[in-house]
């Protein structure tokens, strides 16, 4: 099954949140990026909100494409004055360990939760229950001036 992804060019939406689905496949994450940019742009976020989403939104879609096994790729974006709330949700079946490692400097990878870590006033992970959207593992990050605590319910 392939999902389209949206287009960037011309993104209008003038919400406070914004919600988008992308294949989980490996050109998704400069699509997600894309998206998180121009919103963050259309919004009159400042650069260092917006590099920080940027980075941030790659990180997590690319964890949820590389290990979670599902189809599909849920971004969400909402705004508060001077911070943004991304969360990253995939449809797989299985929970996968989602913990800050300190790779090894061979390692190739491994690294972006401790970027997000470094990048984000705060993060988490909740597993959706079956009854919501289908099975699958959410990962959530606050970029910008306070905490997670703000933003209701997780």
């Amino acid at each position: 099954m392939t999902i389209a992804a949206p287009r960037t060019a011309g993104l209008i939406c003038p919400a406070a949140t914004c919600v988008f689905d992308l294949p989980a496949e490996g050109p998704s994450v400069g699509v997600a990026r894309r998206m998180v940019r121009a919103y963050l742009r259309a919004h009159r976020h400042g650069d260092d909100i917006l590099e920080s989403a940027s980075l941030v939104i790659s990180e997590l879609v690319t964890n949820a494409i590389r290990h979670a096994g599902g189809i599909r790729v849920t971004c969400s974006i909402r705004m508060r004055a001077r911070a943004v709330r991304i969360e990253v949700g995939d449809d797989g079946a299985i929970e996968p360990r989602v913990e800050v490692r300190h790779g090894g400097v061979d390692e190739c990878g491994g690294r972006g939760l401790l970027l997000v870590d470094a990048l984000s006033a705060d993060w988490g992970t909740y597993r959706r229950a079956a009854d919501e959207e289908g099975p699958g593992t959410v990962v959530w990050a606050v970029v910008g001036a306070g905490d997670g605590h703000g933003w209701g319910g997780l």
